[in-house]
């Protein structure tokens, strides 16, 4: 297999229900991944605007090697304007999402955690980072208490909304706000990618929504030893 893959587009629908806050929302994540269980449209006991839809269409026009990925600058959740440049040399595991998201974002990087676990000393070559899409609420103070529960090495970033643009239009990455973005309580709809770039910036494969921790382990594993 190439080093660099080929991102193909697919589809997928996911509905799931608002926890109140993260320590449950972390809980319910890894109950989610130890019992392997999906929260799927046939759950109707909850209200719309209880919910959040995710859509997962991205296009692309040509076949070969991916179009994803590209420079970008944010402020970290340490406060520290950061770069792609600041990563060079390292494989970059980029995760879009955001703090206020019920139960998708967390799931998806307590996997990122308990992979890096897995990879043991591997893990240094690779930099995980998360990347809101909603810098109104996830300030970067927001962002370290949240980072904080998941790897040790995850780096939040977040920036003015086109540093954000400019970021999820290089990674393909869609979203959408529903409810009243005027207020606090609002969801957001987004793509939910888990992509890997590699030394130089480049991308070299991704890990679908519904990717298992043994999934992105092998898929790390096979990058890393080429």
């Amino acid at each position: 297999m190439d080093k660099h893959e080929t991102f193909r587009p697919f589809s997928k629908e996911r509905i799931v229900f608002r926890l109140p806050n993260l320590s449950l929302r972390i809980l319910f994540a890894a109950g989610v991944l130890g019992c392997g269980l999906l929260i799927d449209s046939s759950i109707h006991d909850f209200t719309a605007s209880r919910a959040e839809t995710v859509k997962i269409s991205p296009r692309f026009s040509k076949s070969g090697p991916a179009r994803v990925g590209g420079s970008f600058t944010l402020t970290s959740h340490l406060g520290n304007r950061t770069s792609t440049d600041s990563f060079r040399g390292k494989y970059m595991l980029v995760y879009f999402g955001y703090t206020y998201c019920p139960d998708i974002c967390p799931s998806e990087l307590q996997k990122i955690s308990s992979a890096l676990d897995q990879l043991g000393d591997k893990s240094a070559r690779i930099q995980p980072l998360f990347i809101t899409v909603d810098p109104r609420r996830d300030t970067a103070e927001v962002l370290a208490d949240y980072v904080s529960h998941f790897h040790s090495s995850l780096i939040g970033l977040t920036g003015s909304p086109d540093e954000i643009e400019t970021a999820t239009k290089a990674y393909r990455v869609l979203y959408r706000t529903a409810g009243d973005v005027t207020g606090s309580d609002y969801l957001i709809g987004h793509s939910s990618n888990i992509f890997l770039m590699d030394e130089k910036g480049e991308y070299a494969t991704h890990f679908p929504y519904g990717s298992t921790v043994e999934e992105i382990v092998t898929g790390l594993t096979r990058q890393l030893d080429q």
